[in-house]
């Protein structure tokens, strides 16, 4: 008799953000560390969520710590450093409702801000291999309605 094992997939609530090089040098950037989403290490992923009253959205709680910036599995710069050319662009999904406690139905208003910085030490990863080539400063996107659909 064949054995089969039971699945279940986890559908994503998320939102995806595209960075495009404008300019006319490469530019790099970084994906999100542990730690990006929480305001605790740069490049910051600052996702501010409201519900229609503007009200804040609950944040799920976390366990206080973070691993140092890496996740597990991963090596940096290799699996963070994504150099734009000119006109490039590099798309990111953003899982919201790992961040936040999202219910099925809801309308939200959703503003995302990418910020990266060296200028606090103790917030940053040691970027010293291509320091140069990292853009920054910050850009936000604009405030956006979204729809929770599950």
């Amino acid at each position: 008799m064949p054995v089969y094992k039971k699945y279940s997939f986890r559908r994503v609530v998320g939102f995806t953000v595209n960075f495009t090089n404008l300019g006319d040098k490469p530019i790099g950037i970084l994906k999100p560390f542990d730690g990006s989403f929480i305001n605790r290490l740069y490049p910051l992923y600052n996702i501010a969520l409201t519900n229609l009253r503007g009200e804040f959205i609950k944040r799920v709680p976390i366990c206080g710590t973070f691993g140092g910036g890496l996740y597990s599995g991963t090596k940096f710069p290799d699996d963070y450093f994504v150099e734009l050319q000119s006109k490039e662009t590099f798309e990111i999904v953003i899982p919201i409702d790992n961040f936040f406690e999202v219910k099925q139905y809801r309308l939200y208003n959703l503003k995302f801000e990418y910020h990266m910085s060296l200028d606090d030490e103790r917030r940053h990863y040691d970027f010293s291999f291509n320091k140069d080539k990292i853009w920054m400063g910050k850009v936000s996107g604009n405030l956006n309605l979204i729809r929770i659909d599950n």
